[in-house]
């Protein structure tokens, strides 16, 4: 668990003590489960890393607002008419390498998102195209020597328990095209980038892709494909769909984190509970999202179906209320996400809802999950981006929730797979 500012370092260190800092099960199975690391800080905070981790998940395929209380209705009611569009096309790799396509769209402050369609990420080749400019190709040993082109292995991250099955399905690697760099953005005559369009035409298959593109000032905007624009394509648009959960036992997660909160003299004490209600949270705000009415209004469930009960024991809850939950399905690009995470934050700091709470996931298959900024050292303090590699192996989590409170007080829970990397 990790504090953005105000803790002194050794309180901080003593709250990462014991196995439920990063909330996972034991370390000893072939596939370790995922991990669900914990920032909490608040939004004004300088060390804040919150537009950082959604600013970095560049896709995502799903994003639900939990909104609590009847005032949650009439804010669900106005955030539903935030839309946006993308597209579903098979087409070339080569086509991002068009001297049109890296001007229209990469250079002039816009972004593209791209992320390969039905592309297990752990049994065939894919490809990636981050807001950036860097095309990322996902391809096999046979590929990789056809094509020529120096990258880098891929499974670096892997836990030693699982190499060896890694091993078993073959390395791969992952090719980095920089699109924004002068050896493609050149116009006239470019041998370089001539050779490289051919031989991705020639060795790699027509790709399903998403994808949608955002101007200098984060909104959606057509793609012309093809320099003739003749690329068949499929445009899909963002609509919001609006659940409300009636009779159900509402957590007081705003009162409870401001009682604990007045008590930071005790900072260690509380560490156990603040894990353990972080967790309760969490599981509660998963039976919202699976839309198990019956556990939320603490209907008991058959022994034979299941034990699990999903009460938070932490916290006091408002029994025959509501909870109102608007999501977004396809592909939702980190503006988008912003977005909606801003106009929930104001309605929460305003008074409107005691709290609320985002879930944002991202395609379990994608072998980029984060692209996050690092302090280089070697470059006398200046930011770089760092890549997070990703893989699916015995779970793909890659998503994250952000718990809101008042005072623009927050917790974020951001679920790693076991394959992923950390900066």
């Amino acid at each position: 668990m990790v504090s953005g500012g105000k803790k002194p370092r050794r309180q901080r260190r003593a709250r990462l003590q014991g196995p439920g800092a990063l909330l996972q099960s034991s370390s000893d199975t072939a596939y370790p489960s995922s991990r669900l690391l914990v920032w909490h800080s608040h939004f004004t905070h300088a060390a804040s890393r919150h537009e950082s981790v959604i600013n970095g998940h560049a896709v995502n395929q799903q994003l639900e607002v939990y909104l609590p209380s009847k005032a949650g209705k009439a804010a669900a009611q106005s955030l539903q008419w935030e839309t946006g569009f993308y597209y579903e096309i098979k087409a070339p790799v080569d086509m991002f390498l068009s001297p049109t396509f890296i001007r229209e769209y990469l250079t002039d402050g816009g972004a593209v998102f791209m992320v390969a369609k039905n592309a297990p990420v752990d049994a065939s080749q894919s490809a990636m195209l981050l807001p950036s400019g860097q095309l990322l190709l996902l391809v096999d040993v046979e590929t990789y020597q056809q094509l020529g082109i120096v990258g880098e292995k891929y499974g670096k991250s892997i836990p030693t328990t699982s190499r060896s099955a890694h091993v078993k399905r073959a390395q791969k690697y992952v090719i980095t095209l920089d699109l924004t760099s002068s050896a493609f953005t050149e116009e006239g005559g470019n041998t370089f980038r001539d050779r490289i369009r051919k031989c991705l035409n020639s060795k790699l298959e027509d790709l399903d892709m998403l994808l949608c593109a955002y101007n200098q000032r984060g909104s959606a905007r057509t793609i012309l494909f093809g320099d003739d624009d003749q690329i068949p394509r499929s445009r899909v648009e963002l609509n919001a769909k609006i659940t409300t959960f009636s009779d159900v036992f509402l957590p007081k997660f705003g009162a409870f984190y401001t009682e604990l909160g007045a008590s930071e003299e005790h900072a260690e004490e509380d560490g156990d509970t603040l894990r353990t209600s972080l967790q309760e949270a969490y599981d509660w705000l998963g039976l919202v999202a699976c839309g198990l009415t019956d556990l939320l209004q603490r209907q008991k469930p058959e022994e034979y179906v299941s034990t699990f009960t999903g009460i938070p024991d932490s916290f006091e809850c408002e029994p025959d209320s509501e909870i109102t939950t608007v999501r977004w399905r396809g592909l939702l690009a980190a503006p988008f996400c912003s977005t909606i995470v801003e106009k929930v934050q104001r309605a929460v700091n305003s008074g409107e809802l005691p709290w609320a709470a985002v879930t944002v996931w991202g395609f379990p298959d994608v072998f980029v999950p984060w692209v996050q900024s690092k302090t280089s050292k070697s470059s006398k303090g200046e930011s770089e981006s760092q890549r997070r590699e990703h893989g699916y192996l015995g779970n793909g989590s890659n998503n994250y929730t952000l718990l809101m409170l008042p005072n623009d007080e927050y917790f974020m829970l951001q679920a790693l797979g076991p394959h992923d990397s950390t900066v």
